[in-house]
């Protein structure tokens, strides 16, 4: 999977030069790709080597002169030409001069088969290994790991006292790194002894593992390596680690903040990773985060080179913190095209504010209400006014995206009354707290299939937006709970009321059936009719056609039982066991398992043929073939009462029907009477719920306004009570906390039930299903 972390580079001063800049100048010829030895990933030898090599007095003098070419190694990078290095003038070093002046003129075809040749005639020689070296510099450029480690280990293995070895094995660390293997860095470097490198080659290894966990997302084991690093680094190189560190901590959690912070054992490690941690969760609008971190950086670390910096952010953030916590902006549209709307959730959030205020001890509520008008461009100026204003948050119905696009531009909190697809993708304050499709589809699907046993489904549903949303939505979610969906059809949602066509092809009526169909259908129901009539055993259409299939009873132009005979023919050759039939018991409604035996199959296969003799002559209306369990309309009332009848009468019956929120309508009972008995449908507000606090609240808003509350003022109220109760606690002094409460809120229980948000600010609700009988909506009991 692709890293989100930054992969780092080691560090690029001179002690930490690399080869990238030979990139664009190599290319692989066929003469280099016949030496078995090389390497791709070249990290020239540090100038730091000749410093140590002269505290090391017990070195031999002879060692002085491949020193020099490992400064010549760490040279390259700057394109230097081989002078002042002191190389004896044997024939030996005349040819290993000729190779360097390859390498250096950037000729690296030619340089590698000089070096592999010198390799070949001088392998016991002091710049043998140097040679290898340099072939690991060549294949690096052209990204050959494989062979980059193989020559790296080469060197180790054949000159385990050379100079060269600390940095061969750091090598290999980075061609793990470079290739992107970075389980391999690491587990690599576990095997690294720190006693076996001094001075830099220890900067260098832990800075590589640092960068390693940190392109692997761990970014708490990247600073503590890059900690292990400074330990011994140089000034400079210090300050690129310090730069590290700080990327590195930019991904920490608080959490881990406070564990690493322990861990450290420098004090100017422990103010940069606060400092860091302080000004990553500002730019987050995190104010809280931002400013415990910064506030123990300027306590314990005043001397620290970041003091003034915390010090200006900590302003900073009491300059962005200032909003007047208790006021909440409310942007509605009283008038214009959906001004019924917005007067509904008004009416809501009225009641809300009395309620909360009406409670002892509570700070009085300030909601400043601005009217769109149904505008974008009057909400847009409303966001602005109560920006202006200082609100704590904000409740937005209608124009929702430029409110919530200008909320998300402030940092404010703003909870959407709108079931507006992925509204809240707009930004990380954008919160919506509505019916969405998905809640009302799992609610509905769960309970046909879990509770009622539910497995196949129909859908009829109107051809626009809403209905082809809850069309792939609802197929979706039956899949996901094993059904399936035998029948989809659409229909014009601006169309007439005639519905026959798609009810007919829905019900297997509306194109011809093939005659071996047919045959198989009336040898179905013979079945069928057999077993209820002498066993009192109820079996689906599924059951029946089984048992067609298992006797081998296959009606087809090509292959057809001719007569009784062959009939009982058939049955000897291959139903030889009885068949195990479960169904439905008539008198106890229990499930029962019967068995029939092949006299009884051939007497229901010879009555159902000679039946079909006498009523060949008899020209009948075809039955509806009805194979679903249930049948799924998305639509309103007015489309569903004129459909539910039509159904019937093309003898779809004995179905479950199932709808949407919107098919709660006293209009719907009025049109379909007694077809819609039975319905199920979800629903987020039921003014006839037994629950205490929704009879409450319906009894004070009928009380204020004179009339029931409806699913809009329900849950506006809500929404207008969650925000209310956070505004209201002393801990929270940040709109930024305002908004991380609600991502984190356990759940809050309201006339709408049970409400949360989820981390992309969608809501999850518990919904209720009703279901029609008689003029009533009755809700069903779920446990």
């Amino acid at each position: 999977m692709k890293s989100n972390f930054l992969i780092m580079r080691p560090l690029k001063n001179t002690n930490f030069c690399r080869m990238s800049s030979l990139n664009s100048n190599f290319s692989q010829s066929e003469a280099i790709k016949s030496y078995p030895i090389a390497t791709q990933c070249f990290h020239p030898v540090r100038n730091f080597a000749f410093y140590e090599l002269e505290k090391k007095s017990t070195l031999l003098k002879s060692f002085i002169m491949i020193l020099l070419v490992m400064v010549s190694l760490c040279s390259c990078m700057q394109n230097k030409a081989i002078q002042g290095i002191a190389i004896k003038n044997g024939p030996e070093d005349r040819f290993f001069a000729r190779a360097e002046k390859e390498f250096y003129s950037k000729k690296y075809d030619q340089a590698f088969i000089l070096y592999n040749d010198y390799l070949a005639i001088y392998p016991k020689t002091p710049l043998a290994p140097a040679a290898l070296m340099k072939i690991g510099a060549i294949y690096s450029v052209g990204n050959n790991y494989e062979n980059a480690r193989r020559s790296y280990k080469r060197l180790i293995n054949e000159y385990p006292d050379s100079l060269f070895v600390p940095e061969c094995t750091l090598n290999i660390l980075a061609t793990y790194y470079d290739e992107g293997r970075f389980d391999d860095v690491i587990e690599q470097a576990g095997m690294i002894s720190d006693d076996r490198l001094y001075g830099s080659y220890i900067v260098r290894k832990h800075t590589i593992i640092g960068d390693a966990y940190l392109a692997g997302e761990l970014p708490p084991d990247a600073v503590f390596s890059y900690s292990k690093a400074y330990r011994s680094a140089t000034e400079i190189e210090r300050k690129e680690l310090i730069l590290k560190i700080e990327t590195a901590a930019a991904f920490l959690s608080p959490t881990e903040i406070v564990a690493l912070y322990e861990r450290l054992d420098n004090d100017t490690l422990k103010g940069s990773l606060l400092y860091q941690q302080g000004l990553s969760k500002f730019n987050e609008r995190k104010y809280d985060d931002a400013k415990k971190a910064l506030s123990i950086l300027l306590t314990k670390y005043p001397g620290h080179e970041k003091f003034y910096s915390a010090q200006n952010l900590i302003e900073e953030i009491n300059f962005q913190s200032q909003y007047n916590r208790y006021s909440i902006g409310c942007l509605l549209p009283i008038s214009g095209e959906n001004g019924i709307y917005g007067r509904k959730a008004e009416r809501g959030i009225m009641l809300a504010v009395n309620r909360f205020t009406s409670q002892e001890s509570i700070t009085p509520i300030n909601v400043i209400l601005k009217d769109t008008e149904s505008n974008d461009e009057k909400a847009a100026l409303a966001v602005q006014e109560l920006a202006d204003e200082n609100v704590a948050a904000m409740i937005g119905l209608g124009t929702v995206e430029t409110i919530a696009t200008k909320a998300q531009e402030k940092g404010i909190p703003v909870i959407s009354l709108s079931g507006k697809e992925n509204i809240n993708e707009i930004g990380d304050f954008v919160f919506r707290n509505f019916l969405t499709t998905e809640m009302q589809v799992k609610k509905i699907v769960s309970y046909a299939t879990e509770k009622l046993g539910l497995k196949r489904f129909a859908v009829l549903y109107p051809d626009e937006k809403y209905g082809i949303t809850f069309m792939n939505t609802f197929w979706d979610e039956v899949l996901s709970y094993g059904g399936e969906i035998v029948g989809v059809e659409s229909y014009d949602a601006h169309g007439g009321g005639d519905f026959a066509d798609q009810i007919k092809k829905l019900a297997g009526l509306y194109y011809e059936i093939p005659e071996d169909l047919k045959k198989a259908g009336e040898m179905n129901n013979a079945i069928t009719v057999y077993i209820k009539e002498t066993y009192n055993l109820h079996i689906d259409a599924r059951i029946a056609d089984s048992i067609r299939k298992q006797v081998g009873y296959e009606k087809s132009d090509d292959k057809k039982l001719e007569d009784e005979n062959q009939i009982g023919e058939k049955l000897d050759d291959e139903f030889t066991v009885d068949i195990e039939i479960k169904g439905v018991d008539l008198i106890s409604g229990l499930h029962r398992i019967i068995y029939l035996n092949q006299d009884e199959i051939s007497i229901v296969f010879s009555e159902s043929e000679n039946e079909e003799g006498e009523d060949a002559e008899v020209d009948e209306e075809p039955e509806a073939i009805v194979d679903f369990d249930a049948v799924f309309i998305p639509d309103g009332p007015e489309k569903v009462g004129l459909i539910l009848p039509q159904l019937a009468f093309h003898d779809v019956k004995d179905v479950t029907l199932l709808g949407t929120n919107l098919w709660h309508s006293n209009r719907l009972i009025e049109m379909a009477r007694q077809h819609v008995q039975g319905a199920i449908i979800p629903e987020v507000f039921f003014a006839e719920s037994s629950f205490e606090m929704v009879r409450e609240f319906v009894k004070t808003f009928e009380y204020a306004f004179d009339e029931k509350p409806g699913f809009i003022e329900a849950v506006a109220y809500d929404t207008a009570m969650i925000l209310f109760e956070l505004i209201s606690r002393s801990d929270i002094g940040y709109r930024n906390a305002i908004k991380d409460e609600l991502i984190n809120m356990n759940g809050f229980w309201g006339v709408t039930g049970y409400t949360s948000f989820d981390e992309k600010g969608d809501p999850q609700k518990e919904l209720y299903l009703l279901k029609i009988k008689g003029k009533k909506f009755l809700e069903l009991d779920l446990n």
